[in-house]
C-alpha cells in the first residue's frame, strides 16, 4: 500500500519544531514586565551600523507590532 504524493517527513527533520530552552534561558532572555509594546515609525533617519566582531553586545531585543522593526532592550556598552 503506498500514498500518492511527497512522502511525509515529521515536523523535526524539517525544521519546525521550537527550540528547547531552560528556565532560566527564558527568565533572562524572555519579555520582562516592563517592556513597553511599540509601534515602529518610518520616515526617521537612517543608520547604518558595521559589527567589528561577535558577540556585538545586544542581549535582548523586543520586535515592534507586527513583527515590524526591533528594539535593543538590553546591551552591553563595549564588547
Amino acid at each position: 500500500l503506498a500514498f500518492v504524493g511527497p512522502s511525509a517527513q515529521p515536523a523535526v527533520a524539517r525544521g519546525l519544531v521550537a527550540a528547547r530552552v531552560s528556565a532560566d534561558y527564558l527568565e533572562r532572555q524572555g519579555p520582562k514586565d516592563a517592556d513597553v509594546p511599540f509601534t515602529p515609525t518610518g520616515g526617521g533617519p537612517e543608520h547604518q551600523v558595521v559589527y567589528k566582531k561577535r558577540p556585538f553586545g545586544i542581549l535582548r531585543y523586543q520586535p515592534g507590532a507586527g513583527m515590524k522593526g526591533a528594539m535593543a532592550m538590553e546591551i552591553i556598552p563595549k564588547s
